[in-house]
């Protein structure tokens, strides 16, 4: 099937390496980073990725690059280059036009070329699926033995091996009630954090049941294996190894009550929420930013509680408390909506972005003040629906100005005020802006740009993993509610 494929002889030894490196030595991808002997963890709760060039994953001078940098005693990071495109159904970084990855079959026709996609020169698309409308083909790299943790993806799969050789361990979706898979709320609920390989039964008491279930397959060099749609795998990776796999969307199961009930509930109920998530989202109430910030600004000599009666007044918003110490120092308490607007309109900013700011800064300096114990503020929320509304950039741009105004306040609202519909809306809006930057200039330079953005704004919080933390928590607490909404929906009258 692919023994035929140049890239088999080619990519042998460190001639093999090399020719990658001519090939596509400059382009740039993100490798997973992971403890020597660890699991290489794709899900969004460990995933560490490294931007760098194929030549510099391929030589493995970041790798030493990073051990020099490791303070003592720190475990050895080896880099694992998991999925990264050739060639995608998706809007794509190169610019290139559909059906320009290199092949002329009618499978390639509506691909559009990755960095990557010049590899493809020595590689080819198996016989069996030229007939076949291809979602992505993907680059594997283990310069390093690597282990991925247990998942399923959302596709037909065809893993071929072209260089050193992958163990594969692979369970049917019936087997997911066992496999200990990750909450639907979770942000990577395809993936599971049991080890195939090496079973501990204390901790997932559930595995003996799944283990009889298992299927293991050695895929050498010049050797192809089908993963279906749905089906757990975990992969291990001889030191190496190359690779490249095919995705291509599979069809509802024609026949139910079959092996694969389980996993298309699964994903039902992961459709529905998603369209739960962005109904709520909808849902949230707006505000005229200008009306609000005049009322609040003819109220600031009389206190800040009408501000919340009226942002609440707009409508309920959707979201779950949070706790804890800001982290923030202390900072002046924030100047009236006039002097804000006046301040904007001499930079040169629009009146509503004027208004949205003083709001953002009276409502988060009320919130903590009021102690860890309250409730996100509903006007935070209402204000960042309606920045979202306008665009993603709207939202950016005043979020950031708060963080360069007030870096305590910009503290507070990103661990605390918020809120769980305020984080989905803000990482939706980066989402969003990424994509959009994609289209007009690439991907490489939107990945930057929002990067860039992301990490000026999350500055404010020098404490990472508890940002993190209240981001997740955030995120999945409005998850739970979604989902909570799906089945009061569509369970009702069913238990």
């Amino acid at each position: 099937m692919v023994a035929h494929w140049p890239a088999l002889k080619l990519w042998r030894g460190d001639s093999g390496l090399a020719r990658l490196a001519a090939l596509a030595g400059d382009a740039h991808v993100e490798a997973l980073a992971s403890p020597a002997e660890g699991r290489a963890y794709g899900d969004m709760q460990h995933l560490v990725l490294l931007g760098c060039t194929l030549r510099e994953l391929l030589d493995r001078s970041l790798e030493r690059q990073l051990a020099e940098r490791a303070p003592p005693g720190a475990p050895r990071l080896q880099l694992y280059l998991a999925q990264s495109p050739l060639c995608s159904a998706g809007s794509g970084g190169s610019g290139g036009a559909a059906g320009s990855c290199g092949q002329e079959h009618g499978s390639l026709q509506q691909l559009r070329p990755a960095p990557l996609q010049p590899l493809m020169q020595d590689l080819g698309v198996p016989a069996l699926l030229h007939s076949t409308e291809l979602s992505q083909i993907n680059f594997w790299a283990s310069m390093s033995s690597t282990r991925s943790s247990l998942h399923y993806d959302p596709y037909q799969n065809l893993l071929c091996v072209v260089r050193g050789s992958k163990s594969v361990w692979l369970a049917p979706p019936s087997a997911t009630p066992w496999l200990s898979p990750q909450p639907l709320t979770h942000e990577s609920a395809n993936h599971s954090p049991a080890d195939l390989s090496q079973p501990d039964l204390r901790r997932f008491p559930g595995l003996a049941r799944a283990l009889p279930l298992l299927q293991r397959f050695q895929v050498a060099a010049g050797d192809a294996l089908y993963i279906p749609e749905g089906w757990w795998h975990q992969v291990d990776s001889a030191e190496g190894t190359l690779a490249a796999n095919f995705w291509w969307e599979g069809a509802v199961s024609r026949q139910l009550g079959g092996h694969m009930d389980r996993f298309y509930l699964r994903r039902l109920l992961q459709s529905l929420l998603e369209k739960q998530k962005q109904e709520a989202l909808a849902a949230l109430p707006l505000c005229d930013l200008l009306q609000l910030a005049r009322a609040c600004g003819a109220d600031d000599s009389s206190g800040s509680s009408q501000r919340q009666q009226q942002g609440a007044s707009e409508g309920k918003q959707q979201g779950a408390p949070s706790e804890g110490p800001s982290g923030a120092g202390e900072e002046p308490a924030s100047p009236g909506a006039a002097a804000v607007a006046a301040a904007a309109a001499a930079e040169g900013w629009s009146p509503q972005h004027g208004a949205a700011l003083s709001l953002l800064e009276a409502a988060v300096a009320e919130h903590r003040a009021a102690g860890s114990g309250s409730p996100p503020p509903t006007l935070v929320t209402s204000v960042v629906a309606t920045l979202a509304a306008e665009s993603a950039q709207a939202l950016l741009d005043v979020l950031l100005r708060l963080r360069r105004r007030s870096p305590a306040l910009a503290a507070q609202l990103l661990l605390h005020s918020l809120g769980p519909a305020g984080w989905e809306l803000l990482s939706g809006c980066m989402e969003r802006r990424q994509e959009e930057l994609a289209e007009a200039g690439g991907t490489a330079a939107a990945e930057e740009a929002v990067g860039a953005a992301c990490e000026e704004l999350y500055s404010a919080v020098p404490d990472r993993p508890a940002l993190l933390e209240a981001i997740l928590a955030a995120k999945e607490a409005f998850s739970r509610q979604a989902l909570r909404a799906v089945l009061d929906a569509e369970l009702a009258g069913c238990l």
